[in-house]
Order: C-alpha cells, then sequence, then structure tokens
C-alpha cells in the first residue's frame, strides 16, 4: 500500500464542522488482497513507533491482518491495526498523524478518505478529497466526542497488543468530491500512513504513486460486485529441446494472455477449457530464460506468472587431437558440451566417455590399431538428447614390415629370393656371405637373385627393410639347396602292433609317402633326418607291404619297400575292488584264455591263468595295510600279445582318532583339536557336554567348548566312526587354568648390594624379575616358591622390584615391592685439628 505525503501537504481545510457521526459497527470485514490473502504489515522498519501499522516482526503476530472496513449502507467504517495508541501523546486526542484511505474505480484513484491527527490543542479532523487533493472537505471535527457531535473516530485495543484506529465517512461525502464512487460501484482500496509533509514510513510506500493492483473489489454500500480477479499459471516443462519452445498453461477463459521470453512478447486468449499456448516466433538459442505470462481478464484484472526455460537444442564436439599418430594405441581427445556422452569408433571398436566439467574429453584405444588410415566417428549425446558428430581421418604409422614368401627349399643352387614389404622401402639381403639391394615396388613386392652358387646344404637368409619414414623390419629364413635325396624303412618287419608305427630316415624337409594294403600316411622328415608315420585302421594277423616314396624340397624322389607281418592283440579287465576291510583280498576279471595273468598290489606280484570260460581270480596272500593302492594287471597271451589294466583298491580296517590341542589351556570355552580319517564322524564328550564334528579332507578336525569350564582337569572322550563303521576313541584329560598368582616374600630392605629377593607363586611358572636395569629370570618350584639372587651389586638407595609370573596355561600376574638398599656407613671426625690440651677429647660423626 501507498500514501503520498505531497498529497496530505495540499490540503487545507474549511471551518470546522460539527457533524453527529453514525453509530460504529460490531462487525468488520478484513480488507484483502483479489486472491483474498490479508493485507500483513511487513513492519519492523518505521519511525516514530507510535504510527506505526501494526507489525509481525516487531510484534511478534505475523497473522493479524492490518486492514478492515465496515458499512451501513449508507456510511463506510474504516479500520486500520497499529502497533501503538496514537492517544499517549496527546491528551485525549490523536498524535500528529494521518490516516489514509485511497479509493480507485477500475483501477484508478478518484478520492481519498482521512483522518487528520493534529497536535495537542487542535482538533482532529475526518476529510474527505479528490484524487488531487481538490476539491476537499472536512466531514467531521473535532473527531472524538465534545458534546455537540457524536465521536467520528476512535482509538480501540485490539486484544493483542496492539490498538485499532477507526473513523468513518458517509458514502454521500466521498461522491460529492468524486461522482464516480456512487455507493454501489466497484472500487479498491488502499489504506496508509503518515507522519508529516515529508515523513512516509511504511517500507510499502513509494512516495510517488500508487498502484492498485491486486487488491479486492468492493462496492462501499456492501452491495455485490462483479469479476474482481482472474489466474493464470504456467504448466509447460521447465526445459525444452527446441529453439521455438511452446509455452502453455491455465487460465480464466477468454483472458488475454501476454508471454514475455527473450525479448520477445507472445499474445494469445484462454480457450474455453481454459488452456492457452503460445511458441516462440523466433529461435532462441540455449540457455536459461526468465518466462512472464500475465492474464488480463474481461473485467481488467491481472494474473502473473513466472518459469525459469531453460532451452537446450543443440550441443557441439570436436575432435583436437592431430591425425597422424605414431601410437597404436592412441589417445584421442576432443572438446563437446559438459555432461554429453561421447561415443568414439574406429576401426571397429567403440569407446564411450563423458565430458568433463572444463569442456574436455578423452579416451584410449585399447586394442592396437594397424599402420594406415583409419577414421575416428565421435558421437556426443547431451543430457537433452540433442546429438552432434565429428569425423576426422586417423593415419598411424609405428613399424614396417618385411617378409620373405619364397619357398624355404629350392633345387637351384643360384636362387631367386621373393618377399613383401612397405612400398617404396629398401631391402638388404644376405645369404652365405653375399650382400643384395633390392626395393619393394608399389605393389607390396621384392626379388633378388643370388648370383653366387650356393653349396647343397642348409643357409641363413636374412633380410632387413628400411621404409621412407625410418622404421626398419628384419625377417630371416633357413634356406635348403638340394639336388638329390634318399629315404629308407628302419622299423622291424614283424609286430603284435596292427595299428604300428613306421619309421625310417630321409632327407630333413623331404616329404613321405607311406602305403600299406589300401591305407596311405603322408609326413615330413623331421630336422634330425627322421621320420614315422602310424597306421591308423587296423591291419589283419598276416604280412602286408609296406612302400615309401621320399620326395625332397627340390622335387627329387627316392623310394623304399618292405614286408611287416602283424600278430593279433589280446585283451584283460580287472573287475573294480572298490573298498574292503579285508586285508587279504580275492581279485578277479576276464581275460583271454590261456593267457597269462600278471598282478602286482603293494610289492606283492602274482601269477593266475585264464579258465576257459575266460575268467582269472588271484587271492592276496600277504595281509595288506589299511589305505590305498593301486592293483595293475597284465595279461600275455600265447603270441606274446599284452593287455593291462588297473583299479583302486582301499583296505579299511581300522580308524585312527588323536587329540592334539595342547594342555593346560588358559581358555575356559577351549577348542579341542585333533587328527583322524578324512570323512570320520568325530564325537567330544567333555564337562557334560557332547560336541560333534567331521575330519576335513585334510585330516584334522576341532570343536569348540560353548559353556564355559571351571578350572581344574576335565575326562575328556574323543570317538571316531569312519565310512566302513571302524571305530576308534581316544580319553586324554584336559587342564583348564585361567588364572595364576605371584608374591614377593623378601623384606623390603637390605644391607647386601647383591641382594636375593624371595616369593611364592604357582609350580612350575617361569618368574621375570627387574631391578633398577637387570631383568632376571626364575621359576617356580614343585612346593611354590621361588629366589633370584641380584648378580650386579646395586648402590644405596631405593628400587622397585617389579616381578611378573606366567604359569604353563600362559596366564599371567604381576607384583612389584619398594627395596631399600643400604649396604656402606662413614665415619667423620669434627673435633678441631689443634689443642692445647695433652689428654684432648676427639669427637665426631659416623
Amino acid at each position: 500500500m501507498l500514501v503520498v505525503a505531497a498529497l496530505i501537504a495540499t490540503l487545507s481545510f474549511p471551518a470546522p464542522v460539527a457533524n453527529a457521526s453514525a453509530p460504529w459497527p460490531t462487525t468488520w470485514t478484513a480488507y484483502s488482497f483479489a486472491d483474498g490473502s490479508p493485507v500483513l504489515d511487513v513492519g519492523g522498519d518505521n519511525n516514530p513507533d507510535y504510527a506505526d501499522v501494526w507489525s509481525g516482526v516487531s510484534s511478534g503476530l505475523g497473522t493479524v491482518p492490518t486492514t478492515y472496513l465496515a458499512t451501513d449502507g449508507t456510511n463506510i467504517f474504516f479500520r486500520l491495526r497499529v502497533a501503538g495508541d496514537p492517544e499517549t501523546n496527546k491528551g485525549g486526542s490523536f498524535s500528529s498523524s494521518v490516516w489514509l484511505v485511497q479509493i480507485a474505480v477500475d483501477g484508478v484513484h478518484e478520492a481519498s478518505v482521512g483522518l487528520d491527527g493534529k497536535p495537542a490543542g487542535e482538533n482532529d479532523v475526518v476529510y474527505v478529497a479528490a484524487a488531487s487533493g481538490s476539491p476537499e472537505s472536512v466531514v467531521y471535527e473535532p473527531v472524538v466526542p465534545n458534546g455537540t457531535a457524536t465521536g467520528a473516530g476512535r482509538v480501540l485495543a485490539d486484544g493483542v497488543g496492539g490498538f485499532f484506529v477507526d473513523f468513518q465517512v458517509p458514502i454521500s461525502a466521498i461522491s460529492a468530491v468524486a461522482p464516480a464512487v456512487t455507493p454501489s460501484a466497484p472500487v479498491q482500496l488502499f489504506f496508509g500512513t503518515s507522519t508529516s509533509n515529508t515523513n512516509i514510513n511504511k517500507d510499502y510506500m513509494t512516495g510517488d504513486g500508487v498502484s492498485f493492483v491486486g487488491l479486492a473489489t468492493v462496492a462501499l454500500d456492501g452491495s455485490p460486485v462483479g469479476d474482481t480477479s482472474t489466474e493464470i499459471a504456467i504448466t509447460s516443462p521447465t526445459s525444452a529441446t527446441t529453439s521455438f519452445p511452446n509455452i502453455s498453461g491455465t487460465g480464466e477463459s477468454g483472458a488475454t494472455i501476454e508471454v514475455s521470453i527473450d525479448g520477445q512478447t507472445l499474445t494469445t486468449t484462454v480457450a474455453p477449457d481454459g488452456t492457452w499456448s503460445v511458441s516462440a516466433a523466433s529461435a532462441i538459442t540455449d540457455g536459461s530464460y526468465s518466462v512472464t505470462a500475465t492474464a488480463t481478464d474481461t473485467f481488467g484484472n491481472t494474473a502473473i506468472d513466472s518459469q525459469t526455460l531453460t532451452i537446450d537444442a543443440s550441443t557441439t564436439v570436436s575432435i583436437t587431437t592431430p591425425p597422424l599418430s605414431d601410437d597404436s594405441t592412441p589417445t584421442i581427445a576432443g572438446v563437446g558440451e559438459p555432461g554429453a556422452a561421447i561415443v568414439v569408433a574406429v576401426d571397429g571398436q567403440t569407446m564411450t566417455t563423458t565430458v568433463a566439467p572444463d569442456g574436455t574429453w578423452t579416451v584410449t584405444v585399447p586394442v592396437a590399431l594397424a599402420d594406415g588410415q583409419q577414421t575416428v566417428t565421435v558421437t556426443a549425446t547431451d543430457t537433452a538428447g540433442n546429438t552432434a558428430t565429428a569425423i576426422q581421418p586417423l593415419t598411424i604409422d609405428t613399424s614396417t614390415v618385411v617378409a620373405i614368401t619364397s619357398s624355404a627349399s629350392t633345387n637351384d643352387p643360384t636362387p631367386t629370393i621373393t618377399g613383401s614389404g612397405e612400398p617404396g622401402s629398401s631391402v638388404s639381403l644376405t645369404v652365405d656371405g653375399q650382400t643384395l639391394a633390392g626395393l619393394v615396388d608399389a605393389e607390396g613386392s621384392w626379388s633378388i637373385t643370388v648370383p653366387a652358387a650356393l653349396a647343397d646344404g642348409v643357409h641363413s637368409v636374412e633380410v632387413t627393410a628400411t621404409d621412407l619414414a625410418g622404421n626398419i623390419a628384419t625377417a630371416t629364413q633357413d634356406l635348403t639347396v638340394d639336388t638329390a635325396t634318399s629315404v629308407a624303412i628302419t622299423s622291424p618287419t614283424f609286430t603284435n602292433d596292427s595299428t604300428p608305427v613306421i619309421s625310417g630316415i630321409g632327407e630333413p624337409g623331404a616329404t613321405i609317402d607311406v602305403s600299406v594294403g589300401i591305407q596311405s600316411m603322408t609326413t615330413t622328415v623331421a630336422p634330425d633326418g627322421t621320420w614315422s608315420v602310424t597306421v591308423p585302421v587296423a591291419l589283419a594277423d598276416g604280412t602286408s607291404t609296406v612302400t615309401v616314396t621320399a620326395t625332397d624340397a627340390a622335387g627329387f624322389t627316392a623310394t623304399a619297400a618292405q614286408a611287416l607281418t602283424v600278430d593279433a592283440t589280446t585283451t584283460v579287465t580287472l573287475t573294480p575292488p572298490g573298498s574292503t576291510d579285508d586285508p587279504t583280498p580275492t581279485i578277479s576279471g576276464t581275460g583271454e584264455p590261456a593267457a597269462t595273468i600278471q598282478l602286482t598290489v603293494d610289492g606283492q606280484t602274482l601269477t593266475g591263468v585264464v579258465d576257459g570260460m575266460g575268467s582269472w581270480s588271484i587271492g592276496v596272500p600277504g595281509a595288506l595295510a589299511d589305505g590305498n593302492y593301486t592293483v595293475s594287471v597284465t595279461a600275455t597271451d600265447l603270441a606274446g600279445n599284452t593287455d593291462s589294466d588297473a583299479q583302486p583298491l582301499v583296505v579299511d580296517t581300522r580308524t585312527t582318532v588323536a587329540v592334539t590341542s595342547v594342555t593346560p589351556t588358559n581358555d575356559a570355552t577351549p577348542t579341542i583339536t585333533g587328527t583322524g580319517e578324512p570323512g570320520a564322524a568325530i564325537t567330544v564328550e567333555v564337562g557334560g557336554q557332547t560336541l560333534t564334528t567331521t575330519v576335513a579332507p585334510g585330516g584334522t578336525w576341532s570343536v569348540t567348548v560353548p559353556v564355559a569350564l571351571a578350572d581344574g582337569s576335565h575326562p575328556v572322550t574323543v570317538t571316531a566312526v569312519d565310512a566302513l563303521g571302524n571305530t576308534a576313541a581316544t580319553s586324554p584329560t584336559l587342564t583348564v587354568d585361567t588364572t595364576t598368582s605371584v608374591a614377593i616374600t623378601s623384606s623390603g630392605s637390605s644391607t647386601d648390594s647383591t641382594p636375593i629377593v624371595t616369593g611364592t607363586g604357582e609350580p612350575g611358572s617361569t618368574i621375570e624379575l627387574t631391578i633398577g636395569a637387570q631383568t632376571l629370570v626364575g621359576a617356580v618350584d614343585s612346593d611354590g616358591f621361588w629366589s633370584i639372587g641380584v648378580p650386579d651389586a646395586l648402590g644405596d638407595g631405593g628400587y622397585t622390584v617389579s616381578v611378573t609370573a606366567t604359569d604353563q596355561a600362559g596366564n599371567t600376574a604381576i607384583t612389584s615391592q619398594s627395596l631399600t638398599i643400604i649396604a656402606s656407613t662413614f665415619v667423620t671426625i669434627t673435633s678441631p685439628p689443634l689443642s692445647n690440651s695433652s689428654t684432648p677429647t676427639i669427637s665426631g660423626l659416623a
């Protein structure tokens, strides 16, 4: 609200009048803003305080309305809440202040009604005036009752620590100076106060004008009024991915909407369904913008809503790394929109990253790129979904290559050696002391002929290529020069293998073709000059012819032939014996009738013969100890063919168990450990408690006693039962000892500089005694006593003897004693050295 100080200064009132005022109403209505919210004083910054409109800050009542009105149809009554009593500075009347209500019709200021509080000795007046201040008319003077007039103004306590200033005026008096203000005209009211012509003391008063926007519309006679407010809301999202965003919302049907954004003013009308929308007329660049929407309804009521709209319609990306790299796993870098997702594709590899807050990004190619030109494609997608792409060629050149492609063997003593390399590279070839030069052609090939004849044998060829960038590559080859070849069969002519190995010798590297029956096999002579092939399909018993042809690298051939006799095979099977608790088991199986059986188990070799039904059995005569065994059997038929079989055998006639944990122990809930047969069930009984576990694969077991055992000896019973039902038991004694004690019994003083310190403790405990810089060790004897002599002499004085006892269970106890050593004395002569007496008295101290 606003009061103009200059307006108050223009008032010059006619002669005093003494009109009779109307009775005060009993019901008041809080005058509010158009949205129904009450007018509240923001307060706390006014001067002087006695004229302060009620302040929620200074008084602590921030929810109490400030302005009120009432009407009887003929008179209009106004009420303002103030922080102090205006009558306190002027006996029985108002202090020097003005309380004023400005009246507007359709937002245009038409009239003012005021209560002018005069200084002491002057009459207070209620006046009306046109908007310009003229004409003006005093309606009541004096305001307070004076015996001839009813009071037209008053001050009342508001019941919450403040005061009400009330004043009234006939509606007709307002209409007389402002004809537009009729009793039923829709008007807006602006309440204010001022203490002088120059001091506007409310923080919502500008001093140069009044705005009635947003104030409630009423009629002075209380009759109904038309539409007094309108509404608007922006409902479109606060972000957009287009440069021509659509801004939409809701409002009063038919109201005119004016939207302002980035210098553009967009206009539309609210549709019958209460919605509206506009689109930007020209493109808006990316960024954040303030959107303001103003609605004006057909009654002239206005409403405003605002929103911050972020435009993100595009993004950017670029590659900043050079297009040439000597790194086969290069780092590719660039710039883009912070937070954008980056996808880099090169040579079938895809790398991803995110643009850092400083707008940079990097990725490293994980798999080495081949030398040559690659295409790097980078795609950026920002948080709004906008994309951008950058493409750059990338040339990798980290090395050069060279290869020898000609055959590693030749029958030409002056061969032509050929290869491949990087076009333009120079080639240097060295062989058998000759150094030859060449050049890689545009097709990537090179060819060099050796001018001097090479002898038969293996020659080392080395080629070095140097490309235009200076990269160097080397290739080598062992070149065999061969102008003749040979072959021979060395394997036996008789075998009992139906798929025999046929072997021989020949020229290293030569191809060997072997044929026997209808089968053909191929191999190559090894560097040591030997070769072998295995016949893949079993040959029938009988004699076959083996033919071998050798072809060396130079194309020379040689042939060898041999007769090969094959004798059939035999078979044997061993019935798996599994596990047994019999230490002399019988082992059986099947085989070829009449074949000899040789059985081996645990160092015993036993023999038998397969019967006519193809079965055999052998009893083991020497008892086997418990454990795991391998039973091996070999059958040899009448033709000398053999076959073997082997099976595991487990002999388990007993089990074992042992306790390995230490006793005594200082743990009242000790862990009892031991060893046993893996998988055996363990039952431990101690102190009335029964505990169970299973022996681990490593042969160990452990249980923890859950309920604390008392100090003393406790019988422990451990029983083990293995998978075959064998049992074992052990019954050790467990001693629990959780405390110990120690005491020093020798005197606290001594005349011996190497005293003996004695005491008591738990038999068997170790005693560690410290006195001065000496640390000494002793032990408590079986009677509970200990004694330790100090070896190094102590000087006279006081010492602390510290003793620590550690018993066999690891419990410790500590005690100490003060020891005083007095091991020496002294004497001093105090009488004078000169005397005149022949029988002097000699005295002193000792």
